[in-house]
C-alpha cells in the first residue's frame, strides 16, 4: 500500500497564474519562409529541411511605453477615425455588409498601423535578433496566412496585457474587500 501522507495538503493548480505566464516565450513558425532557407552543396540533397521559425517574447511596460512614444504622432492619428472604425468594425461583428467605402476606410487604417505592429515585433522577436527594416523585409516576403499569424500574435499579446492587469486589479479589490470586513468585524 503506498502512503499519500502530505499530498492531499498540496496546493491545486492555479490556472490564473498559469494563464499569466503562458505568454512568456512563445515559438511562431513560418512556413513561407522555407522556400529561403534549403541547404546549399551537394549535402543539402542529404539534409532535412526545417519550418523557420522566430520566438517572440512579451514586453515590458518600459518596452510598451517606448513603443508608445516612438509612434506617438501616428497613434494620434489613428485615433481622430476611431469612432468610424469602432462603428465599422461593431457592424461587421453584428453581420451586417459592409459597403467598399467601409472596406476601404480599413484598409487605409491598417495600412496606418503596420509601422506600429512592426515596431513592437522588432523589440517583441528575441530570436533571431532583428533590427525594424529586417522585421518590414521579413513581413514583405511572409505569404499572408504567415503574416496574418504573426499578427494575430501580436493582437493576442495586447489584448492579454490588458487581461492580466485586470485580473491583477480585481485580485487587488478582493482583497481590499476582505480586509474592510475584517476590520467591520473587529469593530463590532
Amino acid at each position: 500500500m503506498v502512503s499519500t501522507t502530505g499530498q492531499l495538503d498540496a496546493p491545486l493548480v492555479d490556472i490564473g497564474a498559469v494563464q499569466r505566464e503562458y505568454w512568456e516565450r512563445k515559438t511562431v513558425e513560418l512556413p513561407s519562409l522555407a522556400k529561403f532557407q534549403k541547404p546549399k552543396g551537394w549535402k543539402g540533397w542529404f539534409q532535412k529541411t526545417h519550418t523557420p521559425v522566430c520566438v517572440i517574447r512579451r514586453l515590458t511596460n518600459s518596452e510598451w511605453n517606448m513603443i508608445n512614444e516612438k509612434f506617438l504622432d501616428l497613434r494620434t492619428d489613428l485615433a481622430k477615425d476611431a469612432v468610424l472604425l469602432n462603428n465599422i468594425v461593431s457592424k461587421t461583428m453584428e453581420g451586417k455588409e459592409v459597403t467598399q467605402d467601409e472596406k476601404k476606410i480599413l484598409a487605409v487604417a491598417q495600412a496606418k498601423a503596420m509601422p506600429i505592429y512592426t515596431g513592437m515585433l522588432e523589440i517583441m522577436i528575441e530570436e533571431p535578433k532583428m533590427k525594424y527594416a529586417d522585421v518590414q523585409a521579413m513581413l514583405d516576403v511572409c505569404d499572408q496566412n504567415d503574416k496574418d499569424n504573426l499578427m494575430a500574435q501580436v493582437n493576442t499579446l495586447t489584448s492579454e496585457k490588458m487581461s492580466v492587469a485586470q485580473a491583477v486589479a480585481n485580485e487587488r479589490m478582493t482583497e481590499v474587500n476582505e480586509l474592510r470586513t475584517q476590520m467591520m468585524q473587529d469593530l463590532a
